[in-house]
Order: C-alpha cells, then structure tokens, then sequence
C-alpha cells in the first residue's frame, strides 16, 4: 500500500499562506490611504475656512438675554439665599408666619426635642 502525498485530515498545512497574508495587507492599505486621500479632499472642498469660522467670535443672541452677567447674578442669588438662611421677615401679609434665622430655628428643635419623653420600648407609637 502507498502513502497518500496528502496529509491525514484533522491537521493543518505545513506552510502559513504568506501569498494570502500580503494581499490582504495591501488591500488594506490601499483602502486606508483612498479614504485617507478622500478625507482630505472632502475638507479642503467642502469646508477650506472652517478654522476661521470656528475661530469667529459669537454672534449675541437677540433680547431678552437673561444672563448678561452671571457671576454677578449668581452673587446676587447667593446673598439673597443667606440672607433669607439668616435673616427675620414676615413670609404672609397677615403676620401669622414669620420667617427666623436657621441658628434660632435649630435652637429652638433642639429644645423641643429634649423636652419630648422618651418612646417606651415595645409600645406602638
């Protein structure tokens, strides 16, 4: 009986296909540099002045513009936020509720808290 010149199945060929491996590579790299080279074209046809046109300074917007200036309107919420935190004022127009300073008001929870009695243990509240 005669050996066959093909090798068994189940075993790969004895040689890398090298002929393969380089074709494919320079198909990949003529595709990289045409969409490379179309990419450049695209933006010197399409867009030649965008770096100026991003560069522009921004047009103003039409009125009302809410913020002309935002640090100085956002000091101006901020004062107006503590001073509510630590001021006295009447919050209705018939004097029923007053507005307090928040270091009176957490005196003031605090000492309605200890004057509570403690919950019994088990009791349903």
């Amino acid at each position: 009986m005669t050996e066959p010149d093909e090798p068994p199945y189940g075993h790969e060929p004895p040689s890398i296909a090298d002929r393969l491996i380089i074709r494919i590579g320079v198909v990949l790299t003529v595709l990289i540099v045409a969409v490379a080279l179309a990419i450049h074209a695209v933006l010197l046809r399409v867009a030649p002045h965008h770096a100026r046109v991003v560069a522009r300074p921004a047009a103003i917007p039409p009125a009302p513009r809410l913020e002309v200036h935002p640090h100085t309107d956002l000091a101006a919420f901020n004062a107006a936020k503590v001073s509510q935190l630590e001021g006295w004022s009447w919050t209705d127009a018939s004097h029923a509720f007053a507005r307090i300073p928040i270091e009176r008001a957490m005196v003031i929870y605090a000492r309605q808290q200890a004057d509570k009695p403690a919950p019994q243990r088990g009791a349903a509240p």
